[in-house]
C-alpha cells in the first residue's frame, strides 16, 4: 500500500436505494490512499521484557475520496422512485469478486479494479442523465486512474496463476520478476523464454534456485500451439484455481468442459462459456479485458490485446477487426448473460497505478422508496 498510488474502495452492503440487495456489494466510493499509520504495539501489564510481544493487527489510513457516487441526491430527486428507479444509478461491484470486497479490507486485484471504476463510472453517467447531476469532476478523475490502471495490469496479469499452474515454483515471484525485465517495450513471455537458457544469470538466488533443468527444457520443447495457449491463458486475471482447472486438457474434462487448446485459440470466449456453469466461473468481463487493450498514442476506442502486446506467438485466427467482437455477442447470445455493469472501455488510457484496496462503508441502514 502506497500513499498517493493505491486506491481504497469503499463498499456497503445494504443502502436505501435499492429494494433487494443483490450477491454483489455496492460501491458508495473510490480514493487515493494518503497516508499509512505506522505500527503500533500492544500495551503490556507491566515489563513486555522476556514475554511473548505482538503488533495490532489495524493501521491507520487515511484517504481522499474523490468520485463521491450522488445516492443522497438521488434518493432526494426521486420523488419515491415516481420519477425513476433509483436503483439504476447505483454501483455495483465486479462479477466473480466476492471475495475482495468482504471480510473488511481486502486487496483489490488491477482487474478488479478497472471493473469498480467502470460501474462507478456508468453510474455517474446514469445520474447525470436521470436527474442532471453535475459529474465532470468524478468523471474526469476515473478517467485518470482507468489509465493508470491499465498500464500497471499489464497485457498479462495471469501469468503468476498460468506459470504457477504449469508446475513452475513460486511462478507469482517469477512472473513478476520477468515482467520488469521485460519493461514496456517487450512481452515477459519472450523474457521467460529467454531466460531458461541459464536462469541463474537471469534470476536472483531465491529464484533461480526453483527453475531446475527438467521445469526448463519443458518450457523449451514445448509445441508452439501450448505457447500461444499459455499465453492467451495468462492474458486474463484468472485465479489460482481457474489456472490449475484451465491450464491442461484432463484438468478441464474434470469440470466438463470438452474444448481443447486450438478451440481456445479460436475463440477466447469459450472461457467463459465453459466455465460459466462450473464451479471456476471465468467472468466474460475478464475475458472482454484479455482480448481489448485500450489505444494509446493520441486514438480512440479499443484494439485487439493480441495485436497490442507485442508478442510474436499470437493466434492468427483470432484477429478482431470491429468492436463489439461478433464471438462475443454470439456467445452473449448463446448463454443469455448480458455485458458486466460498467463495462465501457471506450476512450484512451494511460498512466501507472500501485494497488486497490476495499473496505466496508460504514452507514445507516433504511428502508428503500416505494415505487408505485
Amino acid at each position: 500500500m502506497k500513499p498517493e498510488e493505491s486506491l481504497v474502495f469503499f463498499y456497503a452492503k445494504q443502502v436505501p436505494l435499492l429494494e433487494e440487495m443483490p450477491s454483489r456489494r455496492v460501491l458508495v466510493g473510490v480514493g487515493r490512499v494518503k497516508s499509512v499509520g505506522s505500527r503500533n504495539e500492544y500495551l503490556y501489564a507491566g515489563s513486555p521484557d522476556g514475554k511473548q510481544r505482538s503488533l495490532i493487527w489495524e493501521r491507520m489510513v487515511s484517504h481522499s475520496i474523490r468520485p463521491r457516487m450522488p445516492y443522497h441526491e438521488a434518493l432526494a430527486k426521486c420523488a419515491d422512485g415516481n420519477a425513476f428507479n433509483p436503483a439504476e444509478v447505483v454501483s455495483i461491484t465486479p462479477e466473480g469478486r466476492f471475495t475482495e470486497f468482504s471480510y473488511a479490507t481486502e486487496h483489490v486485484s488491477d482487474d478488479a479494479a478497472i471493473e469498480a471504476l467502470q460501474s462507478i463510472r456508468s453510474a455517474l453517467l446514469k445520474s447525470a442523465e436521470l436527474f442532471g447531476a453535475d459529474i465532470k469532476q468524478q468523471e474526469d478523475w476515473v478517467d485518470r486512474e482507468l489509465g493508470r490502471l491499465w498500464t500497471k495490469r499489464g497485457p498479462f496479469p495471469g501469468m503468476g496463476a498460468v506459470l504457477s499452474a504449469s508446475g513452475v515454483p513460486m511462478g507469482n515471484f517469477i512472473a513478476r520478476e520477468v515482467s520488469e525485465q521485460a519493461g514496456d517495450n517487450k512481452s515477459p513471455w519472450d523474457a521467460w523464454f529467454s531466460s531458461l537458457s541459464d536462469p541463474a544469470a537471469n534470476f536472483p538466488p531465491e529464484l533461480a534456485g526453483h527453475i531446475d533443468p527438467t521445469i526448463a527444457k519443458s518450457w523449451e520443447r514445448m509445441p508452439a500451439e501450448r505457447r500461444e495457449f499459455t499465453e492467451l491463458l495468462s492474458r486474463v486475471d484468472l485465479t489460482t484455481d481457474q489456472a490449475n482447472t484451465l491450464v491442461t486438457p484432463e484438468m478441464r474434462k474434470s469440470i466438463g468442459a470438452e474444448v481443447d487448446d486450438n478451440g481456445f485459440l479460436a475463440n477466447p470466449y469459450l472461457l467463459y462459456e465453459a466455465t460459466r456453469l462450473t464451479s471456476i466461473p471465468v467472468p466474460i468481463g475478464l475475458v472482454d479485458r484479455g482480448v481489448f487493450r485500450p489505444m494509446i498514442g493520441g486514438s480512440t476506442g479499443l484494439t485487439c490485446a493480441h495485436r497490442a502486446s507485442g508478442s510474436r506467438r499470437i493466434p492468427v485466427p483470432f484477429q478482431i477487426g470491429q468492436i463489439p467482437s461478433p464471438r462475443a455477442i454470439e456467445n452473449l447470445d448463446a448463454c443469455g448473460r448480458a455485458p458486466p455493469a460498467g463495462f465501457d472501455d471506450s476512450r484512451p488510457r494511460r498512466g501507472g497505478c500501485d494497488g486497490a484496496y476495499a473496505a466496508p462503508a460504514r452507514g445507516h441502514r433504511s428502508r428503500p422508496p416505494q415505487r408505485r
